[in-house]
Formats: C-alpha cells, sequence, structure tokens
C-alpha cells in the first residue's frame, strides 16, 4: 500500500517531465502542427512585416476555407477541388508587406498540410498546380521550382518537403531580380523551419 501511494505521488513531476520532453523534441510529436506554425515573422526577412491591412492570416480546415485562401485567383474553384482531391488537411495564408523599387509591394506566402508526403509530391506536379514554364531549384524542399511571368514579372516559388506544400506570389513590376531575390529568401526560410522540424536523418 505504502508503494502504491509513493507511485500516485510521483504521477504529476513524471507528467511534467514528459511535457517538457516534447518541448525540447518538436519531432516527436510532430503530428500536432499546424501550417501557422511555419509561418515567418516580420523582419525575418528583413524590411518585410506581416501586414496590418489584412490583419492576422486566413486558415482552413475545409473547402470552403480553403476557397477563401485562394481568393481573388482566377482559377479558384479549380484549386480548390483540387486541394480537396489530394487530401488537403488545412491550409494557412499569410501577407507580408515591403518594398521593391521604392515601392510598396506585398508577398503571399501560403502553406498547406496534404498528410502525406505522396499527397503532396502528386500536387506539386499536377497539371492545374504546374506552371507552364519554371526553373528547378535543388536547395528548397525535396523539390522546388520558380516561375516567372513574362507579361508582369510576377513571381512564382513552390515546393513540397514530407507532407507540407508552400506556395510563394510576390509581384515582380517594379523590379522582378528584386523580387525573386525576396521570394527566393521566404523559400529558403521556410524550408529551414521544415527541416528543423522534420530531419531527413532524424537521430
Amino acid at each position: 500500500m505504502h508503494t502504491f501511494d509513493l507511485n500516485i505521488k510521483w504521477i504529476p513531476l513524471l507528467l511534467t517531465l514528459l511535457l517538457i520532453n516534447c518541448k525540447d523534441n518538436p519531432t516527436e510529436n510532430k503530428a500536432r502542427l499546424i501550417p501557422s506554425f511555419f509561418l515567418l515573422e516580420s523582419n525575418e526577412v528583413e524590411g518585410w512585416t506581416r501586414s496590418l491591412e489584412l490583419g492576422n492570416f486566413i486558415e482552413a480546415e475545409n473547402a470552403e476555407g480553403l476557397a477563401e485562401i485562394f481568393r481573388n485567383e482566377p482559377n479558384q474553384k479549380q484549386l480548390t477541388e483540387t486541394f480537396m482531391a489530394f487530401h488537403f488537411v488545412r491550409g494557412v495564408k499569410q501577407i507580408y508587406d515591403g518594398r521593391i523599387g521604392g515601392a510598396t509591394e506585398t508577398l503571399a506566402l501560403r502553406i498547406f498540410d496534404m498528410k502525406m508526403i505522396n499527397h503532396a509530391q502528386a500536387l506539386f506536379y499536377d497539371k492545374v498546380i504546374k506552371p507552364p514554364s519554371f526553373d528547378f531549384l535543388d536547395t528548397i524542399g525535396d523539390e522546388g521550382r520558380i516561375s516567372v511571368s513574362s507579361s508582369d514579372n510576377n513571381i512564382s516559388i513552390d515546393f513540397y518537403y514530407d507532407k507540407w506544400y508552400v506556395w510563394i506570389f510576390i509581384r515582380g513590376r517594379w523590379g522582378a531580380m528584386e523580387a525573386k531575390i525576396i521570394a527566393l529568401k521566404f523559400a529558403e526560410k521556410v524550408s529551414q523551419k521544415l527541416r528543423q522540424y522534420y530531419p531527413v536523418n532524424p537521430i
């Protein structure tokens, strides 16, 4: 009886140590991570801050919310249907404000949980998502690419890593090269965060 009471007494301490261990080892608890966890804070890319005009980020866990993330896209309905078909779980969109060529501009960062890596990879190569022309980026995610619209110099970068699909868009009308550099910085930082919590060769 005495031993049983002693064990009960130690249970709160053991639970506390377990919670601390989960915080110190996030890869062991990565199933609980949500897309907004990987958003960049203001000025993680120097000079670019989370938009105050548009308020907080937009989160989605269903088709209706996903359509909101794709608002103003010319193929909003098709994008929503495609993501849902590839087992979309949840997603987030954050707008950032900065300057390019001396003018104010915005960048959209969207991150999606696609449940499994094969879903994210299949989405990456789907005809609805795949841009007509692009260059591969071999340093971002499992596979990444960048496309530049020849008509308006808009820059799009997308990549997948593990079950995550990331899509970055920035208008380059005031300077395509500078916009490209900014978009790459965002992509690299998000990719680094994902690799931190989803290491290629976990110990």
